[in-house]
């Protein structure tokens, strides 16, 4: 399994609001997002997580898609052994 992370613009989470909140992360970078995949399909970034990628609410594999306007970064690592990437030191949340 991959490891994704994806910062976005501070706005993207004021737009989105209390749908996003289950897949927020937070480090020293501010507020993140770890997933097992990111892929962009047209004007939106499709995110795939598996439940402990979340904050314990979500209990099977979700996709998620936001518009790719509000992506600021993504890096992508080969696994959660590979952590960090960029973002935190661990996945807290």
């Amino acid at each position: 399994m991959s490891i994704c992370g994806v910062l976005l613009f501070d706005s993207a989470f004021e737009h989105i609001g209390e749908a996003i909140t289950p897949y927020i992360k937070h480090g020293p970078i501010g507020k993140f997002i770890y997933c097992s995949c990111a892929v962009q399909n047209g004007n939106f970034i499709d995110m795939t997580f598996e439940p402990e990628q979340t904050d314990g609410s979500v209990i099977d594999r979700m996709m998620i898609s936001i518009p790719i306007g509000f992506v600021k970064f993504m890096a992508t690592a080969p696994g959660p052994k590979s952590l960090p990437i960029g973002f935190t030191v661990g996945q807290s949340s």
